[in-house]
């Protein structure tokens, strides 16, 4: 897969262009006058499951509803394989595209049955050859014991699942996900996601899935494509995301963090929690440096230690399977507040001194004015 979200690479039609699971070149898209999706390039590798993953009204959706055909673009070029099915004077209809779909509120129809819903993409195929493909499909998802029942006596987990053996039923070429696991409760929403992950990796299908979850795409995707303002941010898999975020936007985008401002000189930044260097390329002046909690460890000060960072705690709770503990370190420009995620139980009194070590590898510079 390759990617640049500053200037999306030209593809061109020639023999030697390999095209595979989708491939989308330099595609935009407005509504009216506000343009939504600005000159979008990515490609989806054959069995690579790609999350969108952004704030409301990024353009993500409108992204999907393109590759889907429920959009035409403004501008750029749509394949799926080797076949062209947007661009320049040609529109292929969605049906007409060999993908399956999930959406949110799953678009089962309530007077078929579970078995007629899945058959109703195969109606071509004679019926005994239908209702077989049916039947395979949901016992791949476990729901072949609920053929003759109808939808409303389903729980919300079972119509998913039921959703989705009538996307994979037909064997798509590429398959669209849109926030398919938001109506469900997070301990359901685990679970089913977890199932369609296995199902959709045995099945080899390409996926673009688009999700708002940060957690939710690094739990599912082979690549995460972040977007912002219709725009691609930044693309690489879950960790290059994570541990290595090219702009202050990705980096707060995929959790909280303790942001300072600091100032740059000859690629060193000082702050109370150190000196640390300075991405190459970064001028001197006023940074932003952005330490993820889990980049603070808090040891226990020694009677006569005096540790590079000394931080009181204010307060300390229990999360689960993490602990957040609040801190203050007193500067010379005040008191500076910032928090710590620590594993397991660690529940310090207020009013404690501790030791900060911070984990460079989780400290981020960027300068200050890099997301004005």
């Amino acid at each position: 897969m390759h990617v640049d979200p500053v200037r999306p690479t030209r593809l061109r039609e020639t023999p030697s262009l390999q095209k595979t699971g989708l491939t989308m070149d330099r595609v935009r898209h407005a509504y009216g006058t506000r343009q939504v999706v600005h000159d979008l390039s990515l490609q989806i590798a054959d069995g690579e499951l790609l999350c969108l993953l952004g704030p409301s009204g990024c353009g993500k959706t409108t992204t999907l509803r393109i590759a889907a055909g429920l959009e035409e673009p403004a501008g750029g070029t749509v394949w799926i394989g080797d076949r062209t099915v947007a661009g320049p004077d040609v529109f292929i209809p969605p049906e007409q595209r060999g993908i399956g779909f999930l959406f949110q509120d799953y678009a089962l129809f309530p007077h078929l049955t579970v078995l007629e819903n899945v058959r109703f993409g195969m109606t071509h195929l004679p019926r005994a050859e239908g209702v077989a493909n049916a039947m395979a499909a949901l016992k791949r998802v476990g729901m072949d014991g609920y053929a003759g029942v109808y939808p409303h006596t389903l729980s919300g987990g079972q119509q998913q699942r039921v959703g989705l053996a009538r996307a994979l039923a037909p064997r798509p070429r590429l398959m669209l996900l849109d926030e398919p696991f938001s109506g469900l409760d997070k301990r359901l929403r685990d679970q089913v996601r977890d199932q369609t992950l296995h199902l959709l990796k045995d099945s080899g299908v390409s996926t673009l899935m688009v999700t708002h979850d940060p957690e939710e795409a690094m739990f599912m995707a082979d690549t995460i494509a972040l977007m912002r303002d219709g725009h691609l941010e930044q693309v690489g898999n879950p960790v290059e995301l994570y541990c290595r975020p090219k702009t202050a936007f990705a980096a707060r985008f995929f959790g909280e963090v303790n942001s300072l401002r600091a100032s740059c000189r000859n690629g060193r930044v000082e702050t109370p929690l150190g000196v640390f260097e300075a991405p190459d390329g970064l001028r001197d002046g006023v940074v932003e440096v952005l330490i993820r909690p889990e980049g603070l460890r808090l040891d226990a000060v020694q009677d006569g230690e005096e540790p590079a960072v000394l931080a009181t705690v204010a307060e300390s709770r229990m999360l689960g399977r993490s602990s957040l503990v609040h801190l203050r370190i007193d500067t010379g420009a005040g008191p500076l507040h910032l928090h710590s995620r620590m594993p397991g139980l660690f529940l310090p009194p207020p009013g404690e001194p501790l030791a900060v070590v911070p984990d460079r590898s989780q400290v981020f510079v960027f300068a200050a004015d890099a997301d004005l």
